[in-house]
């Protein structure tokens, strides 16, 4: 069950922004993180805008998960 419906939003629109480059293992791992993480739980139209942001950003697929799992302390 996915308790927080938001999760799916950045990974719907990562599929859509970087169609080409679109890697779902990656993509997915972010979205799996953010659940674990409960990214969406607390203040979650905010930080889903930061996200967004972030996605709208990057120069391509591989930068926006950079950014994406950077925020989850998931990397470095």
């Amino acid at each position: 069950m996915i308790y927080a419906k938001n999760t799916t939003i950045p990974l719907l629109y990562l599929r859509s922004r970087f169609e080409n480059e679109f890697d779902f293992k990656k993509a997915f791992f972010f979205f799996l993180s953010a659940l674990w993480m409960g990214r969406y739980s607390g203040s979650a139209e905010t930080t889903l805008q930061e996200d967004i942001n972030k996605i709208k950003r990057a120069a391509n697929f591989n930068s926006a998960m950079e950014s994406l799992l950077t925020e989850l302390k998931m990397i470095q």
